[in-house]
């Protein structure tokens, strides 16, 4: 009887256990994280990029364009998982060069409406500091991230054993009407 009700708790308890140390991966050691992103994409970018190659090569009538989507998904693929930070420099570039586009947009409406100019101004920070420093925001972008997941995997795991004791007490969790 003990290890049933120890199995049903530790069933109750997995997905809130490896999502709070999913968090402390992240929180800890969150290049390590964004590496393995990188190379998750990486590799799933070589396996469509080698299955598009070998698609093109059995179709005889294959296109010159999809030959060269195959081959630029395959290599930038291998790319990935040679590098795979540079996933997270890229992607911070290239979202504080369009946050910096949009605060840029901003800033001329809000000097012909005279409304607004504060929040633009922050947004254009914002994306400098994206485009001139990368990895730190990936960092406490994971950090952040990391958090988030600890603490909906505590409450996960609060609210599975409130369930289990309320079950225990002998309530069915069926409400007759």
């Amino acid at each position: 009887m003990k290890k049933d009700k120890f199995l049903q708790m530790a069933r109750l308890l997995l997905t809130p256990l490896v999502m709070v140390l999913l968090g402390l991966l992240l929180l800890l050691r969150p290049d390590s994280a964004s590496a393995l992103v990188g190379r998750v994409i990486g590799w799933i970018l070589v396996v469509i990029g080698g299955g598009l190659v070998l698609d093109s090569i059995l179709v005889r009538d294959a296109m010159a364009g999809r030959i060269l989507f195959a081959a630029v998904t395959l290599a930038v693929g291998v790319w990935l998982v040679r590098n795979p930070l540079r996933l997270a420099a890229m992607v911070g570039r290239i979202a504080g060069l369009l946050i910096l586009i949009r605060a840029a947009q901003d800033i001329v409406n809000a000097s012909r409406w005279n409304c607004g100019m504060r929040y633009a101004i922050v947004s254009a920070l914002i994306g400098a500091v994206l485009i001139v420093l990368p990895m730190t925001t990936s960092r406490l972008v994971m950090v952040l991230l990391g958090l988030v997941v600890i603490v909906l995997g505590s409450l996960m795991a609060w609210d599975r054993l409130k369930l289990a004791k309320l079950l225990s007490d002998g309530d069915d969790g069926i409400i007759d009407v």
